[in-house]
């Protein structure tokens, strides 16, 4: 599993194949009830350029695990509200 202290030291946002990759990992993680995943797919929903929110969707509607599945699209549904608040406020 990813570190995420290493995760976390990186600024925001971060490029998108980091965003991508940190994707790629939860999405074939083998524990999705763990912390460190929960912690993962938190970080990556605040850190992650908004345009990472459609592959989040995306790979909610791609799993039959419905914890993962949940937390895919929390993750998703925040950084949609983070770009509708940053359009908002520009």
């Amino acid at each position: 599993m990813l570190d995420t202290i290493l995760l976390d030291a990186l600024s925001a946002p971060w490029p998108i194949d980091v965003a991508e990759a940190v994707l790629a990992a939860l999405y074939t993680a083998a524990a999705p009830k763990s912390n460190t995943f929960r912690s993962l797919t938190t970080l990556l929903a605040h850190r992650a350029p908004y345009e990472v929110g459609d592959l989040f969707a995306d790979a909610a509607t791609r799993t039959d695990d419905l914890d993962r599945l949940g937390r895919f699209a929390t993750a998703a549904d925040i950084l949609n509200q983070r770009r509708t608040l940053h359009e908002e406020l520009s």
